[in-house]
């Protein structure tokens, strides 16, 4: 996920300058896919029985997700633009759907406030998607893997279910009100990290500058390794602390590593 905070930050001056524009920097990996002659354009339905992971890359607007049981699924597109190279592109890259912003290598504004996108997933899939700007609401998910990278587009869910999941952002904040994951990385620059635990995990989490809450749920407890510049620790649970593991009390206990530079770590 690394190479896309490497391309995108180059656009913050682009959007301060472009009145709501999303990122038009050509060097930018929402911009530039490969095999983008192969790619449909518009909205469109398809068979959840012929896919096991759907990989999103999208600037700016909105983005809705959610999981449907049906056999036939859809995507769509709201946006006044009728240019197609302005559109959403998709490909069926074997069993994985990549749906782009636009059309690979376009140049040029597009009107981001007014692009939103809604996308229906089957159970049990991968799913990837790196965000620059575009605010993400995801319902209750069950998934294999999850991936999330956003630069300062805010994430929320409602509930995420996976074997593994990955999130990392820049300033944007990211909030899963209840992430069930065997295990999983998250790092932050400077956007907040609100994650809730309804069950055991391993976590680690690194979060520069933006701030930290855990909600630990019901009897789950906490074994933390934390270490910080000048960041603080609180907790509205009872603990113990030992030089910096603090020991949340609880009946299942998560494990988290959590290292900070100024940001703050909360239990709640």
């Amino acid at each position: 996920m690394k190479r896309f905070f490497v391309a995108t930050i180059l656009c913050v001056g682009l959007m301060v300058l472009g009145g709501g524009y999303a990122c038009t920097n050509d060097v930018s990996d929402m911009r530039r896919y490969s095999d983008g002659d192969r790619y449909c354009v518009g909205n469109f339905t398809y068979a959840a029985s012929e896919i096991t992971g759907v990989d999103i890359a999208w600037e700016g607007g909105s983005i809705e997700i959610e999981q449907c049981a049906a056999a036939e699924l859809s995507v769509s597109e709201e946006t006044p633009d009728e240019k197609a190279e302005n559109r959403l592109h998709y490909f069926m890259d074997g069993t994985e759907l990549k749906i782009r912003y636009c059309a690979s290598g376009l140049k040029g504004k597009i009107d981001a406030f007014n692009k939103t996108l809604h996308v229906e997933i089957p159970m049990g899939v991968d799913l990837e998607i790196e965000n620059l700007n575009a605010d993400v609401s995801l319902g209750v998910l069950d998934l294999s893997e999850f991936s999330l990278s956003t630069k300062s587009g805010n994430v929320s869910a409602e509930k995420i279910v996976c074997k593994k999941g990955e999130i990392e952002t820049k300033t944007g904040s990211v909030t899963i009100g209840d992430f069930v994951a065997d295990e999983f990385d998250a790092e932050s620059q400077k956007g907040d990290l609100r994650l809730g635990f309804s069950k055991p995990t391993r976590g680690e989490i690194e979060n520069a500058d933006g701030d930290t809450h855990l909600s630990l749920y019901s009897s789950v407890g906490a074994k933390v390794y934390f270490l910080t510049r000048s960041g603080e620790f609180s907790s509205k649970k009872d603990y113990e602390k030992e030089g910096k593991n603090y020991l949340i009390a609880g009946q299942d206990f998560c494990l988290f590593e959590v290292e900070t530079g100024s940001g703050s770590l909360t239990i709640e």
